[in-house]
Formats: C-alpha cells, structure tokens, sequence
C-alpha cells in the first residue's frame, strides 16, 4: 500500500502550534460527561475516615486495589474533592526498581523540572507516615475507557481534538526527561470541558545520553504496547509513546483495539496470552474499516510500526502528520 507523503519540514513545525491552538479553539471539549454524586460534603459523613495530616481519606470511598489502594479525599478547610493513593514505601522502591528510576520516582523528577502542563495530574502533595506513602490529587469525572463504554462514538472532530490534548501533555513529559510508556483510556481522565493524564507510576525517566531506557520488567498494557516493550528488561526509546498514541486513536476512531483477542485466548495462562499479543504487535496486520479517511489510516499505520526507526520520531512529529491528514481529509470531502 503506498503511503501519503505527509512532510514534516521545519516551516511546517514553526506554524503547528498556531495550526494546532487554532483547532483547538474550534473543537473544544464537550463530552457531556456527569459529574461525581460524591462531594467533599459526602465524604464528611463516611463513617471509615483516615487522617493524614491535613487530609481525610473516606476509606469506604475505595476507586481502586490494584497496585495502589486508591480513595475519594479532601483537605479539611477545602471544598476541592480529591484522590489519595496509598502504597507501602516499599511499594514504591520497588518501582523505582523495576522502572531503574534511579533514586526518585518520576513526580519527583517532574517536581525538580519544576514540570506544569494543565493536560497532566501530579500530586498536590505527597506524605510519607507509619512506611506507607499517601499522595493525593484532583479528582476528575470519568475515566476515557468508562466514556467510551457508555457513549455513542464522536464526531472524527472531536476524536481528533481529544488526541491532540493527550498528545500535548505526553509531548512535554518528554520534553522533561520521561516517557509516558502507558498511554491508555484508564490513565485519560475527563470533565466537560477538560482532559488530563494521570497515573505515571509506570513511566520512564530518561538517564540516558542517547535517551535510550531500561527498564528491569517485561511488558506492560498489552493492547498498546510497543513490540519491544514485551522484550525481558526492555530497552526503548520515546517513540513507544507515539505507538501508544496511534494504538489509542485507532480505539477512539474504531471502538475496537487494533488486536483484540480476548475471547479467543480466554482459558490460557497469562505467559500465552501475552505472547499471543507480542506476535500480533510485531506482525503489524491492522484491519482498517473504509469508514475514516485513507490519510488518517496512514498516520496510524505509520504510528505503529513495529521497528521504532519507522515511527514518526517524536509526538509532535506524530501530531503535525495527524493534524495535516485531518485537514486533507476535509478538502478531499
């Protein structure tokens, strides 16, 4: 299949940002997405409260119990509502582990880069007591992947306007040193208006002269993850993002992942499953239904090369050929 020429010269980087705040402004947010019942007023009556300093932690307002123990929270004196996430510290050695952060964790790299993007969540603030680590952050509506679950499919406009804002904020966590690794509707966080990234615990901090990473562990989302990231103790470099970014605009535009096969691997190990997937990720056979333009399908197809020298080399790189295919597309309309 021949691939559309969509050039990225340095005239056409020097006007994207005015292109792309313009289509911005045209296409903004408004995902009709309901707010949480919950308030900082609800979370008063629970009767299982945790205080932490100046915060209080509705332990029967529990979000999650993965990794992380995940509640609703909030401040005392502050009507913000807000989440609080509790690992043991030795939790969090292990991340830094397992992601060879170094000495900190990826907040706290972001934090001496003095790092502020409005498209990303990082703690308000963080507490260590009693071995246990407490973060807490804003709290958003809804996650991406409950939106997508619940609500009839948006106009190509808006998917492509909601891309953008994601990619902005992986843009500049690369700009300070770290790669998101784990771009994916459960980590998008909406409100009406607005869209934020969240949960970086398996992020990357790029040490590297050559901004090559290693991590200590195999594998990660297997629905977007780069083919090398299945790899034993991977290394990688920033382009994983931007295989991430195109995995998740061929679910926005689609309602499917490129390769699905849950139903058929349902019953085998968890090894053989992930396996399954590595092989899909590196045979690249993506399916792409006539109902959203060619050019489009070019800069996903080329988002998801399986060898990360034939990605688009940075995601802004990735953003200017989407934003170029988009406007193609419309004249060609």
């Amino acid at each position: 299949m021949e691939e559309i020429k969509l050039v990225s010269n340095k005239t056409q980087e020097n006007n994207f940002e005015d292109k792309l705040n313009e289509f911005l402004k045209e296409n903004g947010l408004n995902l009709e997405v309901k707010p949480r019942v919950e308030t900082v007023e609800t979370l008063k009556n629970s009767e299982n409260k945790e205080f932490i300093e100046d915060y209080v932690i509705a332990n029967d307002h529990k979000l999650a119990t993965e990794a992380s123990k995940i509640f609703l929270a909030y401040k005392n004196g502050d009507k913000q509502l807000l989440v609080a996430k509790e690992n043991t510290k030795e939790d969090i050695d292990k991340l830094i582990e397992l992601n060879n952060w170094g000495n900190k964790t990826v907040e706290e790299h972001l934090k001496e880069k003095k790092f502020n993007n409005p498209n990303v969540i990082l703690p308000i603030e963080t507490i260590e007591k009693n071995r246990k680590v407490y973060r807490f952050y804003e709290a958003m509506d809804m996650n991406l992947e409950k939106y997508l679950e619940t609500h009839k499919k948006l106009p190509l406009k808006d998917e492509i306007s909601l891309m953008m804002r994601a990619c902005v904020g992986v843009e500049d966590l690369n700009k300070a040193g770290v790669i998101n690794v784990d771009l994916a509707p459960l980590n998008i966080m909406l409100s009406n208006n607005n869209l934020k990234l969240i949960d970086l615990d398996g992020a990357s901090i790029i040490n590297d002269k050559d901004n090559i990473v290693f991590r200590n562990q195999e594998g990660n989302n297997r629905f977007t993850a780069a083919p090398e990231l299945f790899k034993k103790n991977p290394c990688f470099d920033k382009t994983v993002d931007v295989y991430a970014a195109a995995v998740n605009l061929y679910r926005l535009i689609y309602g499917n992942w490129p390769y699905n096969i849950e139903e058929q691997t349902m019953g085998i190990s968890f090894e053989e499953k992930t396996n399954a997937y590595k092989k899909l990720h590196e045979e690249n056979n993506i399916n792409f239904p006539e109902s959203v333009p060619y050019e489009i399908q070019m800069v996903i197809r080329k988002g998801m090369s399986p060898k990360p020298e034939n990605r688009y080399q940075s995601i802004k790189d990735f953003m200017i050929n989407l934003l170029e295919a988009y406007n193609k597309s419309e004249k060609n309309q």
